[in-house]
């Protein structure tokens, strides 16, 4: 969700298919099954095998999408789905190592809190640019847009760079002692860097930074009117 709302784009979007037992759906369903096991070897010590299940983890998430583009696999399910795997499994990660006191509770702090706010402001979003009647169904309904959302140059950045903190400060421990001295200054230099592109780009976000916009009421009332006749066809 962290992202900018722009005008949809004339060229149409991908199809979404209602096959939700697709590969790619399977392999995201696989990495948020396997995200509480990740932070109980965490928690537990056991770094070696949680190097090992964040790899596969990394690599499920690189194949879904992949498998997804080349096939034109897309579902309303893995649209949720893929980026709500990625944020539990970030939110796990963060929280476990945070635990083992591997990284900062300040910096965690940071992280977690930069989401919920991108959350909590796409729902207002969400909610503010929805037609009438702003019903529950009709709120929650993928085929009624409101905005269309792109991830802003800055937030890709910033996953990338807590990606690589994740994975730095889960492999670090089991490096050779040696190491971990030499990388201590580096280390606390990447993890001030990940924390100012978080704040950055939560802010440059929720602030708008002049490119925030969404739908016009022409492009809401044809989606409303869209909608509405899908229900009368049901009927």
């Amino acid at each position: 969700m962290d992202s900018t709302s722009t005008p949809a784009s004339s060229s149409p979007a991908p199809a979404l298919s209602e096959d939700i037992l697709t590969l790619p759906n399977v392999l995201t369903i696989l990495r948020l099954a396997s995200t509480p096991l990740l932070g109980y070897l965490v928690v537990q010590g056991h770094m070696e095998h949680a190097c090992v299940l964040l790899f596969v983890s990394g690599l499920t998430d690189v194949l879904d999408g992949w498998i997804a583009r080349a096939r034109g696999s897309y579902t309303v399910f893995g649209s949720i789905a893929d980026p709500a795997a990625d944020k539990a499994l970030m939110t796990v990660m963060v929280l476990a190592l945070a635990y083992r006191g591997l990284l900062p509770a300040s910096l965690v702090a940071l992280i977690l809190g930069r989401d919920i706010a991108l959350v909590i402001s796409a729902f207002f979003v969400r909610y503010r640019t929805l037609p009438e009647p702003k019903t529950f169904s009709r709120y929650f309904n993928p085929r009624l847009p409101s905005a269309t959302v792109t991830p802003t140059q800055l937030s890709k950045y910033n996953t990338f760079l807590q990606l690589l903190l994740v994975g730095g400060a889960t492999l670090l421990p089991i490096t050779p002692e040696w190491f971990q001295e030499a990388s201590q200054t580096p280390w606390n230099i990447y993890m001030a860097l990940v924390a100012i592109t978080t704040v950055w780009s939560g802010v440059g976000y929720l602030g708008g930074g002049g490119s925030a916009k969404f739908l016009g009421n022409k492009a809401r009332e044809v989606a409303a009117k869209r909608f509405k006749g899908s229900k009368q066809d049901k009927s």
